[in-house]
């Protein structure tokens, strides 16, 4: 099985995806809904936290992100990040040497937790991140794991929100987008009852995407 990349430079290049049956990739035409609003991510940090394939956060490199994240806790679903990003470097050397794509096996909440701003910046060698969008599609039913992130990624920007360092980061710059089921996960309206912002909402069947702010 394959995905194919929608858009910008890596248009039409095909992605592994693991065949294991507990993946689940995003739909096509929910992936579309949302890049077709977001078709220019050259202002961006992009990280892509339960990244399975890669493919949402390798979309947003091929848009023009500047530095790619992407972490996982799967072996084997490392091991086809490996392989698709080896590609990628290979047929875009010189565009992927300027804007690189980090592989992270961890779980997303020790990630989160773990001084990962620093790392960013580290990566970065610059002293300030300006626009960073998290992309966080777990299982559906683990709700438990969708509250600690959420709640985990609050705390850790209340510390670099506004502050006097050159480590500050504006919640205007910082967006989740955050895709669900309202059958089997997280709804839009339990995401409003922990004060997130909806900014726009986008729908494929009872599967969603919310673009929401801290």
């Amino acid at each position: 099985m394959s995905i194919k990349i929608l858009g910008g430079i890596a248009k039409g290049f095909a992605l592994k995806t693991p065949r294991e049956i507990s993946f689940r990739p995003t739909s096509v035409m929910l992936k579309r809904k949302v890049f077709d609003c977001y078709q220019n991510l050259q202002d961006y940090h992009f990280v892509d936290l339960c990244s399975g394939s890669g493919s949402i956060g390798i979309e947003a490199w091929s848009r023009g992100a500047l530095e790619i994240f992407l972490v996982e806790d799967s072996t084997t679903n490392i091991k086809i990040l490996s392989d698709n990003l080896q590609k990628i470097k290979i047929q875009f050397a010189e565009e992927f040497a300027v804007r690189e794509i980090h592989i992270i096996k961890n779980r997303v909440e020790k990630w989160i937790k773990s001084n990962f701003v620093e790392n960013m910046l580290s990566h970065n060698k610059v002293n300030k991140i300006n626009k960073i969008i998290f992309y966080f599609d777990p299982p559906y039913q683990e709700i438990t794991l969708y509250l600690n992130v959420i709640d985990t990624l609050k705390s850790v920007f209340k510390k670099y929100s506004n502050n006097s360092t050159s480590n500050s980061i504006s919640n205007s710059n910082l967006e989740m987008w955050i895709e669900s089921d309202t059958k089997k996960g997280i709804t839009p309206e339990k995401l409003k009852e922990l004060n997130l912002k909806i900014n726009k909402l986008f729908f494929q069947g009872s599967k969603f995407i919310a673009i929401t702010t801290l």
